[in-house]
């Protein structure tokens, strides 16, 4: 119903007889220099709409004449570059907007200029806002309870993501800081973001990468109402044609997961399984190894780099505040040398030199100790990440082993390879980005403890200095 009116809102622009409507299409879908953490939801969706626009102008417009066509926009999930594309695709003169994928408030306005609609398909993963939405989808729940008569005493939150088992429940802190106010009978509403998957109902009662459902989750969803989006109708088949699309013009997006399913057909337990053929195991094999060796070479480039400008840094501000010491010196020296009583002005001078070599040495030996504090701590973290690089390579080995094994015992190999070696693999890799990140952020604060030390160092000396030229200069 909503393509319908805009494409009737289109077609009212023009009166001739064939004519292309052309949208933009603001997508996120690579990252920029540097950036490791967008998420780049168009590899995902974007064959969706070269699929909706070959539908429509085979079914709607082709017939009646007319072509429906789009110019792709990279935003790179950043709001300013995505508000720059959105004035550049109007001098493109598109018809329509289609995006973007993260929050388009200045977008909107931007459209709402032009006078051309705007059909943003925000998911609320990627919001930028500085609460993701969910504040205002609790309020909504607030007001809703309200309605039906439920109070709410009290209200607290958590800022940090918190999956079952692998981190501290923050219920519990809840429950603590609210019991004496309750019945102590608690029941938890939730909003699901991710999709329904009616083949896979029990995937809520599983934690985060677990294969086994947790016993306890039935007792604890006892207690719990969730506000879950319907399972879609033909969802399977619609994917599969985004996924057909995304790797052709103009997004020519790879799919890694391609070798699953193709191949000649066997059958195994009653269920065909796809069998890949030597050169789609060897591409498999080929991308895994070079995923780990962008983790080797991103982790210790990224590392190596960091501790090479934090030791550079520290270095460069003890020689600018050595500079700053002997400038200091030699300015309160030389208003020593001119002042009428000298027998009492040189013992300050001395004094003054003997401080000035003293704080030389405290200034090394801030320089110094951060130094060995950088050292542990890059040994620490390099001796981690090695030890999950040889645990990545024991997996390449594994999948090798299964790839030049028999053919009828490919697919159970995998399996077993897969069962017992991926999970532990993958926790031991977030473990891994987590020590890593925090060696990063532990250089960082070295670098501001040496700053710290130096800075006191200096607001010390200039103190002593200058209370040694005022007794100078009160000197009888």
């Amino acid at each position: 119903m909503r393509l319908g009116v805009l494409l009737m809102s289109l077609m009212s622009f023009t009166t001739s007889k064939s004519d292309t409507f052309t949208m933009g299409y603001l997508t996120g879908s690579q990252r920029l220099p540097g950036d490791l953490e967008y998420q780049r939801p168009g590899l995902t969706i974007s064959g969706a709409i070269s699929l909706a626009v070959d539908e429509v102008n085979r079914d709607i417009l082709g017939p009646m004449g007319h072509k429906l066509d789009f110019i792709v926009a990279e935003t790179y999930g950043v709001e300013k570059i995505s508000v720059k594309e959105t004035a550049d695709l109007r001098v493109r003169n598109v018809s329509v907007y289609i995006g973007p994928q993260e929050t388009c408030e200045h977008e909107a306005y931007l459209a709402a200029s032009f006078n051309l609609p705007m059909i943003s398909y925000v998911v609320l993963l990627y919001l930028k806002s500085s609460d993701s939405e969910f504040g205002h989808i609790a309020t909504i729940i607030l007001h809703s309870l309200h309605a039906v008569g439920v109070t709410v005493v009290a209200a607290r939150s958590w800022d940090t993501p918190y999956h079952h088992e692998y981190a501290e429940n923050p219920f519990h802190k809840l429950v603590e800081d609210t019991y004496r106010d309750t019945r102590r009978e608690y029941f938890v509403i939730g909003v699901d973001i991710n999709q329904y998957d009616k083949q896979n109902p029990t995937a809520y009662f599983r934690g985060l990468l677990r294969e086994e459902n947790d016993p306890e989750a039935p007792k604890a969803f006892r207690n719990y109402i969730g506000v879950v989006a319907s399972s879609p109708v033909g969802f399977e088949n619609f994917t599969n044609l985004v996924n057909s699309y995304m790797v052709k013009e103009p997004f020519n997006f790879p799919n890694p997961l391609k070798v699953i399913g193709q191949g000649k057909k066997a059958v195994l337990a009653g269920k065909p399984i796809g069998i890949p053929t030597k050169q789609e195991q060897v591409n498999l094999l080929t991308n895994v190894e070079e995923v780990f060796e962008s983790i080797k070479s991103l982790t210790s480039d990224e590392g190596k780099m960091t501790i090479l400008s934090v030791s550079e840094d520290i270095e460069k501000n003890i020689q600018r505040s050595r500079t700053y010491l002997s400038i200091f010196e030699e300015f309160h020296i030389f208003k020593l040398e001119h002042l009428d009583n000298q027998n009492c002005t040189r013992k300050k001078k001395k004094t003054i030199q003997k401080n000035t070599r003293e704080y030389l040495i405290l200034l090394k030996n801030c320089g110094a100790i951060s130094e060995d504090e950088i050292k542990n701590s890059s040994s620490q973290v390099f001796d981690v990440i090695n030890s999950t690089l040889v645990d990545g390579q024991n997996f390449l080995d594994s999948l090798r082993n299964c790839a030049f094994g028999p053919v009828l015992q490919l697919i159970p190999c995998y399996r077993k390879v897969i069962q017992e070696q991926v999970v532990p693999l993958k926790e031991k890799l977030l473990q891994t980005t987590e020590i890593h990140r925090n060696g990063m952020l532990r250089s960082i604060s070295i670098r501001r403890t040496a700053s710290d030390c130096i800075d006191d160092l200096l607001q010390g000396y200039k103190e002593k200095v200058s209370c040694l030229l005022d007794e100078a200069m009160s000197c009888g």
